[in-house]
């Protein structure tokens, strides 16, 4: 699975709204709001029925 991992200083410093399409397989739904806790805890997820990922940090 890809996550910017050169990016996560600034996700943690910044907390930027990162807005995440899920499409490729359904082990992208659990494992991508996995990733970004581990990296940045405070980051709440909200899911819509396109299967958006919008994660407000």
């Amino acid at each position: 699975m890809w996550f910017p991992y050169g990016g996560v200083d600034s996700i943690k410093k910044d907390h930027p709204i990162l807005l995440i399409l899920i499409y490729h397989t359904e082990k992208d739904f659990f494992e991508i709001p996995s990733v970004i806790k581990a990296h940045a805890p405070g980051y709440g997820f909200k899911f819509s029925r396109s299967i958006i990922l919008l994660v407000i940090g």
